[in-house]
């Protein structure tokens, strides 16, 4: 088993930059008190941590794994549909007092991991007081499958506050997680189906103190003769960097899937740090393209700078992160006692690389025939030199402002509905409220892709059911002038202002949009809350 780390870069743009140096801010912000009409709610007297979601589109149906429970819930209306109570027994939650662990947050069953394992079941996997289970859930009935209870090392935490992340595909599960009671030991694992278990060998220079935070599975193999993929995203302590400050940087692995039929397997890793100390990775999601290449990773990052606290998502295409893999390596140096780039020979096969068709032709079918060098290579070089940088070298949007985390959504694209959940509740949103903007200036700078202007009603409409050829949007630019809307002059006021007297005007902006003040220092944001401008007084 090899592991491979390749640097992905996600630099700042200079002072001024788009995107850079301005923080986002909401066109409309809609107070709480106006969404009890139109967002829908779910929770249980006794039942908190509602944070592993999984829609069934095709049935309509939403499963949550919380504390010691799991729902299946009618989508567009949050009903309960069927329930299933899952404790953690006495004693085990009594072993788990007895070690050390907290009998108020620790020692329960928290359902960490629910996917659907066929048409007939979902495989769940919950901390069970610190001491991992697996199991099947019949969904005819809904009920658990006692028989089939499974150690969840390796599958699942042990511990209900460390990150962990899983996907199943074709019938094997994929899973990043800690691999001990003291959460020491960080795994990712492949467990399941019809290959035997594998799983990444301990070692600081592969995990390092890792948070793991999403997977994906990407089909790299059509049209290619390479293996499909499988990517997991974290954060980690850097090992590379030569700098005294701890330093904590955002990475991606790749596993390789093998094919059905054959028994190799590879691994391989990516590295990713965001500027200088910007770094901690706290979402990740992927947009699949119409083929895998058109594939892209949004990272959410958090930071740090001083007291200032920020946030960036930044994106990544999938053709910038294979080339990375294919770049050259780095080396530790022991004289110098610090990382370089490495400029000798490279074996081959090419170390840490996947088994496609050309190592089939040539002989090998799996990575355990690859010859020693190969091995030894990869494991005595697992940092990649050159970095990956983001879609046009800078984040999409970057906020300073204190993070509002959410820490599960899921989107249903049929229904077009939003479920996000919390350790509260669930609540369902609608993706689109077009009723609320009420002009056409309004529905078109909103750039909100389910939303556009009806010239035929004149309202802002949900773009699904209406003639695009009455309608108006620009997502992209945002531009207002297909609008053609005549501007109406306001009333204007006459204040009366005594000689060398001042006096404050009001000034209500209808957007929260804000001004930047540019200086030979930078750029710097200007509130755009309600300010009184003074009306200076007149020169003699």
């Amino acid at each position: 088993v090899t592991v491979l780390l390749v640097l992905v870069t996600a630099a700042t743009g200079a002072a001024g930059t788009p995107g850079a140096s301005w923080s986002a801010v909401p066109r409309r912000t809609v107070p709480y008190e106006e969404l009890q009409d139109t967002a829908k709610r779910f929770s249980q007297g006794g039942v908190s941590h509602y944070l592993t979601l999984t829609l069934d589109e095709a049935e309509a149906l939403l499963y949550v794994g919380a504390r010691e429970a799991v729902f299946a819930l009618a989508t567009g209306t949050v009903e309960l549909k069927a329930a299933i109570s899952w404790e953690a027994p006495v004693e085990k939650k009594a072993e788990c007092v007895q070690k050390g662990k907290n009998n108020q947050t620790d020692c329960f069953n928290y359902v960490r991991f629910l996917q659907s394992y066929n048409s007939s079941h979902l495989y769940a996997c919950g901390t069970y007081a610190f001491q991992p289970k697996c199991t099947y859930i019949e969904l005819s009935g809904f009920t658990l499958d006692p028989v089939a209870f499974e150690d969840g090392k390796g599958k699942c935490p042990y511990d209900p506050t460390k990150g962990h992340t899983g996907l199943i595909v074709d019938g094997e599960l994929y899973s990043a997680t800690f691999n001990n009671f003291l959460g020491t030991e960080p795994v990712i694992l492949r467990n399941l189906g019809p290959h035997y278990s594998m799983k990444t060998e301990y070692l600081t220079s592969w995990l390092n103190e890792p948070h793991f935070v999403a997977s994906a599975f990407v089909p790299e193999s059509a049209g290619s003769g390479d293996d499909d993929k499988v990517y997991f995203f974290f954060s980690e302590r850097a090992v590379e960097y030569d700098c005294y400050a701890e330093q904590v940087v955002a990475r991606v692995a790749r596993v390789c899937k093998v094919r059905l039929g054959t028994p190799g397997h590879t691994w391989g890793r990516v590295l990713s740090w965001f500027g200088a100390g910007f770094g901690p990775l706290s979402m990740t999601t992927t947009l699949p393209g119409a083929r895998w290449q058109d594939t892209a990773f949004f990272g959410v990052f958090q930071a740090r700078w001083g007291d200032v606290d920020v946030s960036a998502i930044c994106r990544y295409p999938i053709l910038e992160v294979k080339k990375a893999f294919e770049g050259p390596y780095k080396e530790y140096r022991e004289q110098a006692q610090k990382w370089g780039r490495y400029s000798g020979e490279v074996p081959t096969p090419r170390p840490g690389a996947c088994i496609t068709d050309w190592h089939r032709q040539n002989g090998f079918a799996s990575s355990l025939e690859l010859p020693d060098n190969t091995l030894n290579f990869a494991k005595k070089h697992p940092l990649m030199d050159e970095p990956v940088p983001p879609q046009r070298g800078r984040p999409l949007p970057l906020k300073r402002e204190p993070a509002q985390p959410v820490e599960s959504l899921v989107l249903a694209g049929t229904k077009k509905l939003l479920f996000a959940g919390s350790r509260l509740q669930v609540a369902q949103l609608p993706l689109a409220e077009c009723g609320r903007y009420q002009s056409c200036t309004d529905c078109v700078l909103a750039r909100d892709p389910y939303c556009a202007w009806s010239r035929n009603g004149s309202a802002c409409v949900r773009t699904d059911g209406h003639n695009g050829s009455h309608l108006v949007q620009d997502v992209l630019s945002s531009d207002t002038g297909a609008c053609s809307v005549p501007q109406v002059a306001k009333q204007g006021e006459t204040l009366l202002v005594p000689h060398r007297c001042a006096r404050a005007i009001p000034c209500h902006p209808m957007d929260p949009i804000p001004s930047h003040l540019v200086s030979p220092h930078g750029s710097h944001p200007i509130p755009s809350h309600p300010t009184s401008a003074p009306v200076p007084p007149r020169p003699r």
